[in-house]
């Protein structure tokens, strides 16, 4: 499965963090090359994890991102758990700024998500690898206070990287606390996106009834909008949701109930084809759109994202969440890593 960017995660990442998870070594690297994430080294290590991120930070480029896995001895519990840092620095290229971000989520979740990973942990320089910049993360989770000064740095890369996309005056989002982003318009920098009277009509049928919506962003940036092809109040088959339904030229949320007392699945897809600009405010939408749908009555049972229909099928076929028992799979499928603990 690949991301919105088109970003896709390599086999073999996937088998040496199968090893590491039951290795005992500290950290796992991984970087991004030709357009997939791919595994760069495991770092041994010790039982000092202050030693240890020291040394980590000497395996780093000052100007080029990556993802590290490190194993949190400060968690309590039974089962090995472990940090996901993602070490953006301020002077990388945007591209690979935006590469790097907008994967994250599909590495951690392919990787296992909450059930391996205690804590995500944005860092921005070189210097804040290390023992010093681990005491003062988890001095800070430990207070109610404003952004850490990671946080913050995250916040200015991101707002920067709105200006550069969008200009100052035509930000399409901005950064609150915490480092979250909030949807806004495009017209009017404070206005949240809103939802056009035919959509609202449709979520309230689907409330009701099976049917697979569409929902796009209008040219202005301030509205979503329902799509033609949407179909409500009957009942739409996988194949028919993928083919007909989703669009294939451009970004779209659709919202795909199976049956009247089921539950649905937000979907987001991006074609890889699609403009900067249109991936930029659709991602930073994704989680306000979700919410208008679940506060439109619908339960949303899980969410998922690619850069095509074709690339969501499969979490749809044989995702235990939205299939009936009766779906049998008709392909294989890669078997995410068990977290520890289990078998």
């Amino acid at each position: 499965m690949s991301s919105v960017s088109g970003i896709s995660i390599t086999k073999e990442l996937e088998h040496e963090f199968s090893s590491f998870i039951s290795s005992g070594h500290r950290a796992l690297i991984a970087t991004i090359e030709q357009e997939a994430i791919t595994f760069q080294e495991t770092i041994e290590g010790s039982s000092d994890i202050g030693a240890d991120l020291d040394f980590i930070g000497t395996k780093l480029v000052p100007n080029e991102p990556r993802y590290l896995i490190v194993t949190d001895d400060t968690h309590d519990g039974e089962n090995k758990k472990f940090a996901f840092i993602l070490f953006v620095p301020d002077n990388a290229k945007v591209r690979s700024k935006m590469l790097y971000a907008s994967s994250s989520s599909l590495l951690q979740r392919q990787l296992g998500g909450a059930s391996n990973f205690t804590r995500q942990i944005y860092w921005t320089e070189i210097e804040e690898v290390s023992a010093k910049g681990w005491k003062e993360h988890l001095a800070h989770e430990k207070l109610d206070a404003p952004l850490t000064r990671e946080e913050q740095s995250l916040q200015d890369v991101r707002e920067k990287e709105a200006d550069q996309m969008f200009g100052t005056n035509a930000r399409r989002s901005h950064v609150v606390a915490g480092g979250s982003i909030h949807a806004v318009s495009a017209s009017n920098g404070n206005l949240p996106i809103q939802l056009s009277e035919e959509a609202k009509l449709a979520l309230e049928k689907l409330t009701q009834g099976p049917g697979a919506i569409g929902l796009q962003i209008d040219s202005k940036g301030e509205t979503l909008v329902l799509t033609e092809k949407s179909r409500t109040g009957e009942s739409v088959d996988k194949n028919e949701l993928v083919e007909t339904v989703i669009d294939s030229v451009n970004p779209q949320y659709t919202v795909f109930k199976e049956s009247s007392d089921g539950n649905a699945i937000f979907i987001y897809t991006c074609p890889t084809a699609s403009k900067v600009k249109e991936r930029m405010v659709y991602a930073v939408n994704r989680k306000p759109a979700s919410n208008i749908v679940s506060n439109s009555g619908i339960k949303v049972e899980k969410e998922l994202e690619g850069s095509s229909g074709s690339d969501i099928i499969d979490e749809i076929v044989f995702g235990a969440a939205a299939v009936p028992s009766h779906a049998a799979p008709t392909k294989a499928r890669f078997s995410r890593p068990k977290p520890p603990g289990r078998k």
